[in-house]
């Protein structure tokens, strides 16, 4: 029971991990398309 227990909050922190890593890949990715409208303007 513990064991699973362990493994399920192993599993949520990875989903956490995930959602995280998403988050950033879309705001990279704004930030890259701002940057680059930036420099056409210049």
């Amino acid at each position: 029971m513990k064991a699973m227990s362990q493994k399920s909050r192993f599993l949520c922190k990875i989903s956490i991990l995930q959602i995280e890593l998403e988050a950033n890949f879309r705001i990279y990715k704004i930030a890259n398309k701002y940057r680059q409208l930036a420099i056409t303007l210049d």
